[in-house]
């Protein structure tokens, strides 16, 4: 059986600004929600024991795939990066009529986070944020070599190639501490999928590689919502030295909570002790 297929999970795609927003979702509609955002490369996928965890707890949980990620398709370049996409969902947000959310979010999702609770801080009870960017703590190296290729035209004459599989794909399974938890299907379905095996993926990633800057996270940094922290302390990119001790240090009451033996896909690389803590 497929570490992605769940009896639970639901697929559903919402129109929001002439983008479909394709969700990964599970539980009843009507329980407290529970929002789940993810970073890159990865997908909403990334999330998938969560979602099966939460909504067991009696959350309705919906985990969008960014823009740029998975089957969410925009047709306005505009609607590509870390604010854009904080825009794109606190309409959605709004547009569902959705209060009291719990807020859970990683890496460039976490910059995403950090707008939404800017923007509409009164719809969140809560926030969980893992190993995540923040003002000027990214983009790293790997991420920063994406950004130029796209920004030079040749991100998606690489992907086709498979010059970039061959790149990225040691890089993420680097970012592990517990090798088992990377499988060959863990990291094509998460990680490399469509944004370099279909035209379509290239396209959108390449948009989205293009529109990321840091100018957004770094606005941000004066207006943030207490959270929870949960942190991977063996996390190459983002490291508790740098993103976690500027969130420490941001938040007025925070509660932190880290994970020794994890890298930086926690949700992943240390499933059982990160649902523990999510949950406790």
């Amino acid at each position: 059986m497929t570490a992605f297929k769940s009896d639970v999970i639901n697929r559903v795609s919402y129109q929001v600004n002439g983008a479909d927003l394709s969700v990964l979702q599970a539980g009843k509609v009507g329980n407290p929600v529970a929002l789940l955002i993810h970073g890159i490369p990865a997908n909403a996928l990334l999330w998938t024991k969560v979602i099966e965890a939460l909504s067991a707890q009696g959350y309705f949980v919906v985990a969008p795939d960014l823009p740029g990620f998975g089957e969410t398709k925009v047709t306005d370049k505009s609607q590509y990066g870390i604010q854009a996409s904080a825009n794109l969902l606190n309409d959605w947000i709004i547009a569902q009529g959705w209060k009291n959310i719990w807020l859970v979010a990683h890496d460039i999702g976490g910059g995403v986070a950090q707008g939404l609770m800017v923007a509409n801080e009164a719809v969140f009870q809560k926030a969980t944020i893992s190993n995540a960017i923040t003002a000027d703590t990214w983009p790293v190296p790997a991420m920063q070599g994406l950004i130029d290729a796209a920004n030079a035209q040749q991100f998606e004459i690489a992907a086709e190639s498979g010059m970039l599989a061959e790149q990225l794909a040691p890089l993420v399974r680097a970012t592990f501490v517990n090798q088992q938890q990377i499988t060959d299907e863990v990291l094509e379905t998460v990680f490399l999928d469509s944004k370099l095996n279909t035209e379509t993926g290239r396209v959108k990633f390449a948009h989205l590689l293009r529109s990321l800057t840091n100018e957004d996270t770094l606005a941000n940094m004066e207006a943030l919502k207490n959270v929870n922290l949960i942190w991977a302390m063996q996390d190459p990119n983002q490291p508790w030295e740098g993103p976690g001790s500027i969130l420490l240090n941001t938040f007025k009451n925070v509660t932190v909570n880290k994970i020794k033996q994890a890298g930086h896909f926690l949700q992943i690389d240390a499933e059982k002790e990160y649902l523990n803590l999510l949950l406790s």
